[in-house]
Order: structure tokens, then C-alpha cells, then sequence
């Protein structure tokens, strides 16, 4: 496993680069409902998958606040965390997005 400094660095630079992509992120997901309107999804899971104003800066100071943790085993998280969770105790994580989500979750990833 990476030591604990090593992991709260990437975690400082995924905060970074969600919030240096917000305008990318932006334009996928806002295709993605697009897409998720035409295929006829409900208005329930459309309204999930929109990234509300100020969404993206909400997860990078999430992120920031998980990698300032001493070691965060133990902590109760919010789902959106998950991810930065894993890294942050050095552990392995698959999270599968619906199809709906498709260019949210790959702009993401990048």
C-alpha cells in the first residue's frame, strides 16, 4: 500500500482536477441527460443525474476533507466519498455507474 502521504497527495490532486475540469465535467453530464431524456428515463433518475450548481466544488472539498483525515478507517462517509475513501485507506474500489451516466462517469475517470 501507498504511505498515508502519498495517498492524501492524490487525493489533493483529484480535488484539483475536479475543479479544474468543472466546465468539461459539466459538458458531459449535461449530454448525458440529454441522451437519458431522448431514451425516455424517468424524471426521478434524471434529476440524479444532473450535477447541481456547486456540485462539483462540494466533492472536491470532500475529497480535500477525507485526504486531511488522520487515517479514516472507521469514519462513516456519504456514498459520493467512496472513491476517495479507497484511496485515502489504500484499498481498491469498483463503483459502477448506471448506463444513463455514461459520459459522467468517463469524463470522471479521466
Amino acid at each position: 500500500a501507498l504511505p498515508s502521504e502519498d495517498r492524501k497527495k492524490i487525493l489533493l490532486d483529484i480535488a484539483d482536477a475536479l475543479e479544474e475540469n468543472e466546465d468539461l465535467i459539466k459538458v458531459e453530464n449535461d449530454a448525458d441527460i440529454a441522451a437519458a431524456l431522448n431514451a425516455g428515463y424517468e424524471k426521478a433518475i434524471l434529476s440524479r443525474l444532473a450535477l447541481k450548481p456547486g456540485k462539483i466544488s462540494s466533492l472536491a472539498k470532500c475529497v480535500r476533507k477525507l485526504a486531511d483525515m488522520e487515517e479514516p478507517i472507521g469514519h462513516v462517509i456519504k456514498r459520493t466519498e467512496i472513491a476517495s475513501l479507497a484511496i485515502r485507506t489504500g484499498n481498491g474500489v469498483l463503483l459502477k455507474g448506471g448506463a444513463e451516466a455514461k459520459r459522467s462517469n468517463a469524463i470522471l475517470h479521466k
